[in-house]
């Protein structure tokens, strides 16, 4: 359920800024949680699955998931993270590969030259996950999507990775 309804936020922030940059509109898993919280169509799961699912929707998108959430909790939130990077992967590398149709939406308006931004550059070296305020150009984007693997929760993730070439 997790996976269907992460980027619910997603439409209405499309929908009043025209854009899926969080930065220039409203964070897209805060406005998820409050319309999951809202919405009495979720009144049917139980007090611990509405509890996951919001959670998992807040903390989706977030560089690191809180720590001290309910084991069951914090489980459904590595899923769900590790689930929606393989998700994102493959759209966002067609995207970015030159030759390709592309939209400024889904590449949030980042300036296609062919540069690296240094700060991007120095996470990535570090292991550490890229910053979505630090990218400036679409290769910072590819930067940011290999650093993702720092932050894989699952062998069974890391191996989907390699095994499709989405480090290549």
């Amino acid at each position: 359920m997790t996976g269907l309804f992460h980027d619910i936020g997603r439409f209405e922030q499309y929908r009043q800024f025209k854009t899926f940059k969080d930065s220039e509109s409203v964070n897209h898993a805060g406005l998820g949680f409050r319309i999951i919280t809202a919405e009495p169509v979720f009144n049917c799961l139980s007090i611990a699955q509405k509890r996951d699912l919001r959670l998992a929707v807040l903390f989706h998108s977030r560089m690191k998931i809180p720590v001290g959430l309910p084991f069951t909790t914090a489980s459904v939130c590595k899923v769900l993270r590790d689930a929606d990077k393989l998700d994102i992967y493959p759209i966002m590398l067609s995207h970015l590969t030159p030759g390709n149709a592309t939209s400024t939406v889904v590449t949030l308006g980042l300036d296609p030259e062919n540069r690296v931004s240094p700060e991007i550059l120095d996470q990535v070296s570090q292991g550490r996950l890229g910053e979505y305020s630090a990218m400036r150009y679409e290769n910072d984007f590819k930067l940011l999507l290999c650093s993702w693997v720092y932050d894989l929760n699952y062998d069974y993730s890391r191996k989907f990775v390699l095994d499709n070439g989405y480090l290549d």
